[in-house]
């Protein structure tokens, strides 16, 4: 089981899906668009942990940031996700 911890004090378990979906389901909307990993709209900081990717990413991301629609947690996560309201 993989503990994700979000910047808000959240903690939910992964789901087995890509992070984006895990967040989804827990009820925490995330901005997404393409969900392919090319457009970066729900890219999100790790602050710690690790994650892999089901593809390479195509989406621009700086250092620690990763895109969620296309990586799945390979560690325990705390992450700060900018939600949509």
């Amino acid at each position: 089981m993989i503990l994700i911890q979000t910047n808000d004090g959240t903690a939910i378990t992964n789901s087995g899906g890509t992070l984006l979906e895990t967040l989804e389901i827990a009820g925490l909307p995330v901005e997404s668009q393409c969900r392919k990993g090319f457009c970066g709209a729900c890219r999100t900081k790790v602050t710690k942990g690790e994650v892999e990717y089901s593809s390479e990413p195509l989406g621009f991301t700086r250092k620690g940031e990763v895109l969620a629609c296309i990586c799945r947690p390979k560690t325990n996560l705390e992450i700060d996700v900018r939600l949509v309201s």
